[in-house]
């Protein structure tokens, strides 16, 4: 039985860091685009919205791991 909750708990924290994964790239990709098309111009981006969106994308990976990061080593030295 104990086998089985643990298997349940593992797939439930599974499915939740996928869930966080998922906002966090919705997230990405609108601030992204928001900052970096002013006006869609049909189906494609060029390639200034490209290289924009790819910069924006890689900072905001880049300080999302940063925050992680501060956030864990704060959560390490309240123990």
């Amino acid at each position: 039985m104990q086998n089985y909750q643990r298997q349940q708990q593992q797939q439930m924290m599974q499915e939740l860091q996928l869930k966080e994964a998922m906002e966090l790239f919705n997230e990405m990709v609108r601030h992204c685009v928001d900052k970096c098309v002013e006006e869609p111009k049909g189906d494609k981006l060029d390639d200034v919205e490209k290289a924009c969106i790819t910069k924006c994308g890689v900072k905001y990976i880049k300080h999302n791991m940063r925050v992680t990061e501060r956030f864990q080593a704060g959560m390490q030295n309240q123990k």
